[in-house]
């Protein structure tokens, strides 16, 4: 194998392998005080993927149910040997009023 510095690749070459991140949603995307919401994702040619708010680290695949107490966003970081990508996705979370 051969090595190569980091210069050898100018910021200007499109990345190559980086993970690709095909799905990260929340369903449902709005929920009441005390409800929950399925974080879901589908990741590519990642070796490590992690979630933030405490979450960590999770397989390329899966789902995750939350209950924010206050609108939450999530971020998912893929990363490789290449970089990081990330996505992020939101749960809305509506007062309950008259109760």
């Amino acid at each position: 194998e051969e090595e190569t510095t980091p210069e050898a690749a100018p910021a200007e070459t499109r990345p190559v392998g980086l993970p690709v991140i095909n799905s990260f949603t929340a369903s449902p995307g709005s929920i009441t005080a005390g409800g929950s919401s399925t974080l879901s994702w589908n990741v590519s040619n990642a070796t490590s993927v992690t979630i933030d708010r405490g979450i960590g680290a999770v397989a390329s695949v899966g789902s995750r149910g939350v209950s924010p107490a206050t609108t939450t966003s999530y971020i998912l970081t893929a990363t490789n040997a290449a970089g990081s990508v990330t996505a992020t996705t939101q749960v809305v979370v509506e007062a309950v009023r008259g109760q």
